[in-house]
């Protein structure tokens, strides 16, 4: 019964158990990133072809980009081409569905050597992120960083090359500015529009919040980024990237990158045995439900906190294709919700929940592909939904056990 209590309460998370745990995820992360890398390249076993990252293809369209060809970057067999010059002949062939403005950084990237190129971006990128993310907190815990660094997508961030560093910055930055520089703020949040998807419900919140300057900033930011790569690389690659967006609906349904990488309702009606329109269908319901969810949150009197988590985490829940290593995106909800939480205190179980959460981009690929039990939506999906229930009533009374354990983990 008491260990119960503390499964509800959360009282078990004191500090140097965060300490402790965190550590040894680190460790345990570190170790099998590094049996990956060593049989990714052969050290194991041979290897009957070489492999590569997802960051082959923003250095081969960067390459394509800074030959005058940036078109070409839309075209599989000219992407593919370049990436195994930059890599090794027969590497596995990554997709490039970002539109031009993404092109602008690829093209920076590019100038350098490959390696020293995916070093610099993961590196600075990385580094941003964890800056950024240890400034969201009013009351400084220090755990931050290394509950960060023991996170797991921020591994798979790394080990692949992906941009979710960016992403998440871009997303912290932006919900830390708004209540004091929104137009700044909306500047930050229409950088997103490298990747469009992810400003899927800014302006559901931002109509709702009467966020009239932050919406103002971004959209200025946004058509300021797209004039400038019209500028470099012309209206042809923006025509090009179109005609490649209509293919990467069917890339996805043929099973190329599989359902189990993602984490969208849609995936998960897949990856369980749904057929693709009931699935599609109970994506369509996620997302309304998700818009829905983020507009009663800005629009009322909820702690802002709660509203850029709700923000966050019903963007991650709304857009049918997000791949695992995008949860690292959810770390900047949950970061919100934990604000809140110092403030006001903790319901039952949502530490719990949080710690469940900190492990779903673990789990999520490897139950998906081999148990068919997607855990991707949860994580986004149970913010979404604790935001909603600390909106009624919008006030949340303190404890004195919240008051006692918060000190605690915090000091």
């Amino acid at each position: 019964m008491q260990i119960f209590d503390g499964f509800r309460s959360g009282s078990y998370l004191s500090r140097p158990r965060l300490i402790v745990w965190a550590s040894i995820l680190i460790v345990l992360q570190t170790i099998t990133t590094l049996f990956f890398v060593a049989g990714t390249h052969g050290w194991i076993v041979p290897l009957d072809r070489p492999t590569t990252t997802d960051f082959s293809s923003f250095y081969a369209a960067g390459t394509l980009a800074l030959s005058g060809h940036p078109q070409d970057a839309y075209d599989p067999a000219a992407l593919y081409a370049a990436q195994q010059a930059a890599t090794a002949m027969g590497v596995d062939e990554q997709k490039f569905f970002y539109p031009p403005t993404f092109l602008i950084l690829c093209s920076l990237l590019a100038r350098l050597p490959y390696l020293l190129s995916f070093g610099v971006f993961e590196i600075v990128s990385g580094l941003v992120f964890f800056l950024v993310m240890n400034s969201l907190l009013d009351k400084k815990t220090g755990l931050v960083p290394l509950l960060l660094l023991a996170y797991p997508a921020t591994f798979w961030t790394t080990g692949i090359g992906q941009n979710s560093f960016l992403s998440a910055s871009l997303f912290a930055l932006g919900t830390i500015m708004l209540p004091r520089r929104p137009m700044l703020a909306g500047v930050v949040l229409g950088l997103l529009c490298f990747k469009p998807h992810l400003g899927l419900l800014l302006p559901v919140a931002l109509v709702a919040g009467r966020q009239w300057r932050a919406i103002l900033g971004a959209g200025l930011s946004t058509l300021l980024v797209t004039m400038i790569s019209v500028m470099l690389f012309g209206i042809q690659s923006w025509m090009s990237f179109f005609a490649a967006f209509q293919r990467a609906g069917h890339t996805f349904q043929t099973g190329v990158i599989p359902y189990s990488g993602l984490i969208s309702i849609d995936a998960a009606g897949r990856v369980v045995g749904l057929s693709q329109s009931v699935a599609d269908l109970l994506q369509g319901i996620a997302s309304l439900a998700a818009a829905s969810c983020v507009a009663f949150v800005w629009s009322g009197r909820a702690p802002y906190p709660v509203k850029a988590a709700a923000l966050i985490s019903g963007t991650i829940l709304a857009i049918p294709v997000l791949l695992f290593y995008d949860l690292l995106i959810a770390a900047v909800a949950a970061l919100w919700l934990i604000q809140d939480g110092l403030r006001r205190g903790f319901r039952n179980y949502e530490l719990s929940f949080l710690v469940f959460g900190f492990l779903i981009p673990l789990l999520a690929r490897p139950l998906a592909a081999n148990l068919h039990l997607p855990l991707g939506p949860l994580l986004p999906g149970g913010i979404l939904l604790i935001c909603v229930m600390r909106c009624v009533p919008w006030t949340l009374s303190r404890s004195a056990d919240s008051e006692i354990h918060t000190a605690a983990v915090i000091h």
